[in-house]
Parts: C-alpha cells; sequence; structure tokens
C-alpha cells in the first residue's frame, strides 16, 4: 500500500487542490525518503516554480513543475500526501514540507520511511521510468491488448500471484489488488504463468482492469494508513471479496466456498478454494 487506486486517487485530488500553486519553499526532513542531494535538487527546481500538472505511472505520483522538472513520488508502505492550513501542527512522520502561495503547506508523511523522492527533467521522464524505475505498463492503459499480455505471460514460469507484483510487468498492482484480481478472475494464485490459456488472460486482463478502476472510484482502500489527497479514508475496503476475510464466505454470488489465508512469495494471500482450485 498505496497502489495503483490510491496513488490515482491522491493524483486527482492533489490535482483539484493544488494545481496551479507557487512554491515558496521546500523542507525535507529524512534523507531515507530523499537523500541530501535530491533534496538540494529539489529545491532548486521547485522553489519559484508552479506545479504545472501531476500524472502517475503504475505506483509512482509524478508532480510536472513549471521549470522543466518533476517530482517522481514512491509512497512505499504508508506514504501519505496531502495540503494543509499553515495553521495547521505538522502530522506525526512528517517527511517533507513544501509551503505554497496561497498559505498552505503540502505534506509528505510516510511513517515507515519506504517512500522515495526523485527529481528529474521532465523531457527524461519516459527514459526514466522505463530505464531506472523498471516499470512495465500501467495496469489502467488500454493500450496491452489480452493477445500481448498472454505473449507476456507465456515468457514467465513464476506464479502468477509473483507476476502481478512484479512492477516491470504491470505496473500499479500490489498484495490487495492481486488477490481481488485473481479471484474475480477465477485463477488460483499459484498457477504458472505460462500455463495460462488465452481465455483465462483476457479474463484476467479484464478482471484487472475492472478491479483498478472500481478501487478508483471508491477512492481506494484504507485498511490502516492509506489516507486519500484530501486526508480522508478510502472506501474500498467495504467490497473487498477476499482480501483480509480468511474464514468467511467468498462473496460471488451462488458460491458457498470459505476464504483461505496463504503464504505465497512471502506475501498474505487471500482466494476461495471452489471458485479458484489449483489448475482450474
Amino acid at each position: 500500500m498505496p497502489e495503483l487506486p490510491e496513488i490515482e486517487t491522491i493524483r486527482r485530488d492533489l490535482e483539484a487542490s493544488v494545481g496551479g500553486a507557487r512554491i515558496i519553499r521546500v523542507k525535507a526532513y529524512d534523507p531515507l525518503v530523499i537523500s541530501p542531494a535530491a533534496a538540494r535538487r529539489l529545491r532548486k527546481a521547485a522553489v519559484g516554480q508552479t506545479i504545472a500538472s501531476l500524472e502517475r505511472c503504475g505506483k509512482v505520483l509524478i508532480i510536472n513543475l513549471s521549470g522543466g522538472h518533476s517530482v517522481l513520488q514512491r509512497f512505499g508502505m504508508t506514504g501519505q500526501m496531502y495540503p494543509l492550513p499553515a495553521s495547521a501542527p505538522l502530522p506525526p512522520h512528517a517527511r517533507m514540507v513544501w509551503d505554497l502561495g496561497d498559505g498552505r503547506r503540502l505534506v509528505y508523511c510516510d511513517a515507515r520511511r519506504f517512500g522515495e523522492t526523485m527529481v528529474v527533467k521532465t523531457v527524461d521522464l519516459p527514459r526514466v521510468l522505463c530505464e531506472e524505475c523498471r516499470l512495465g505498463e500501467d495496469a489502467l492503459s488500454a493500450d496491452l491488448s489480452a493477445t500481448e499480455f498472454r505473449a507476456l505471460l507465456a515468457d514467465h514460469r513464476t506464479s502468477i500471484k509473483k507476476f502481478l507484483l512484479d512492477q516491470t510487468h504491470l505496473a500499479g498492482v500490489g498484495n490487495i489488488y492481486a488477490s481481488e484480481i485473481l479471484h474475480r478472475a477465477r485463477i488460483h494464485p499459484e498457477t504458472p504463468a505460462n500455463s495460462l490459456s488465452h481465455e483465462q488472460a483476457r479474463r484476467l486482463l479484464r478482471a484487472t482492469r475492472q478491479v483498478m478502476r472500481e478501487a478508483v472510484a471508491a477512492q481506494g482502500t484504507t485498511i490502516s494508513d492509506y489516507r486519500t489527497g484530501e486526508n480522508l479514508s478510502g472506501g474500498y475496503q467495504k467490497f473487498l471479496r477476499v482480501y483480509g476475510r480468511e474464514g468467511l464466505s467468498c462473496r460471488r454470488r451462488g458460491c458457498s466456498g470459505i476464504v483461505v489465508r496463504s503464504v505465497h512469495a512471502g506475501r498474505s494471500t487471500y482466494y476461495c478454494p471452489l471458485c479458484q482450485p489449483p489448475g482450474g
């Protein structure tokens, strides 16, 4: 966490709230989140500029500045980013603060400090996202066809759950949504990626887009730390079908299965044995 739906929600919120704002000052407090060299580049690139636009690729938020630089923000496990009035006290675990010309502050918080801030020239964004961040096709992109997706799967013998978590294949899917997507597509998480049929690949790609869109519409999933760009909780946790529901009934209509939990590739995996049988 946060995954694609959470970052897309933050992007939309910040675009509406701080898009066009002028940056007066930048304070970076934690070298684990932003290195001293990157903090100096950020101050030089951002101060006196405006927030021109906000984009996203997978789980990476991209803040484009008017002076020709872009800030790439990874949120790790516990990252949060939202504006506050200047009079409001800084929240716990504030790692970076942008003072804005209208008197507000754009705050980045990160309790576990797994996030990362990068500053690059905007013209270099495509190369950096591909070569340095090594991000595959965005999970919400319409450019990837089922045939192309099946060809990508065919090159990998790893489990389909592990495949989905690898950001070099499909950017934006994390542990929560991987379980939800595989349940929606009726595929067992330990199924080898290269064993999926064309029909299964088509179903998986469709399920990925469905789950991502639904989660974005609900403003993401708040289980512990995630907050929107308005410092609110998301709502998709109410609609999760398997994730975090060990021992509870499967939410697929007509299914009598009970959700089970296993540890797969070092992560908790939730699935329904009836909907997602091995080899099914």
